[in-house]
């Protein structure tokens, strides 16, 4: 229910997502400083080290270990714009990759941006020493308006506006279920949303008719009335194969030249939706 209409769900909210995209805020928050709150956390768990060195410790509090969970995914995606290469080289994210210790833990200092940036450019002595190639390339395209006495920015590159939202890392953290064709064509502009609920359900196999109840242990009178044979209610027999569906499908199909007789319910939708009308 929480995937994307086009993955097959409702597109509704979870309210683990929620929680972890308000972690993430959290996290967020605490980057970028300025408020007492943050002044707070950052004497009480990171006095002697990075916010991106620190481990959890059994000790802390429920909100700090919180927001350690969030760390990797806000880390990722908040990305220091420079202006005075204050930041950290090693533990901030201000080539876009992340943190690069968390690359190249073996050589990470505490040095910052502006210790390898010399005479309008970077320093291209120390950094091949560091770095592997592909490494050096990246930054190798990566400039800074050098500022005196600006501090660097933090944005976030989930938005083009570069700031933080909580739908925005909700985004992020829902996970990736791929777009099915099929209920892409469940949700039409101009349809009235209780046919698309209709649809969705038949495709889903939701509708409260017999076969359906008798797997959750509800079991009752099991015939169709609209057919000469009264065959069993099942849902493909009421929306596809009985006496009455086969009838309606034919009616509509007929003036556009094809035919999806003795298809499933999903095939003779896929039938329509591919098919191109003959006259």
């Amino acid at each position: 229910l929480c995937q994307p209409k086009e993955a097959g769900g409702l597109a509704l909210r979870s309210l683990h997502t929620q929680v972890q995209a308000f972690s993430c805020k959290l996290w967020w928050r605490f980057r970028q400083g300025g408020s007492l709150w943050a002044d707070f956390m950052q004497t009480r768990y990171c006095s002697s080290a990075h916010p991106n060195q620190v481990q959890l410790k059994p000790s802390a509090s429920a909100t700090w270990k919180r927001m350690l969970q969030a760390r990797a995914l806000v880390e990722l995606h908040a990305v220091w714009d420079l202006r005075s290469g204050q930041v950290l080289f090693w533990w901030d994210n201000w080539l876009g990759v992340g943190p690069l210790a968390w690359q190249l833990p073996q050589s990470a200092g505490m040095e910052v941006v502006s210790d390898y940036w010399a005479e309008g450019g970077w320093d291209l002595g120390k950094l091949p020493r560091i770095l592997p190639v592909e490494m050096l390339e990246r930054i190798g395209s990566k400039f800074f308006c050098w500022k005196e006495g600006s501090n660097d920015e933090l944005s976030w590159s989930a938005t083009q506006s570069g700031r933080f939202t909580v739908s925005s890392a909700a985004e992020l953290l829902r996970s990736d279920a791929g777009v099915s064709w099929v209920f892409k064509h469940v949700w039409v502009a101009g349809l009235p949303i209780k046919f698309s609920c209709l649809v969705w359900r038949l495709l889903h196999y939701k509708l409260p008719v017999a076969d359906v109840l008798a797997k959750l242990t509800v079991h009752g009178p099991s015939r169709c009335y609209c057919c000469s044979e009264y065959n069993s209610e099942t849902l493909q027999h009421i929306f596809s194969l009985g006496d009455t569906p086969t009838a309606i499908w034919k009616l509509f199909e007929m003036p556009f030249g094809f035919s999806s007789l003795g298809r499933l319910v999903r095939d003779r939708c896929m039938c329509w939706w591919f098919s191109m009308p003959s006259n």
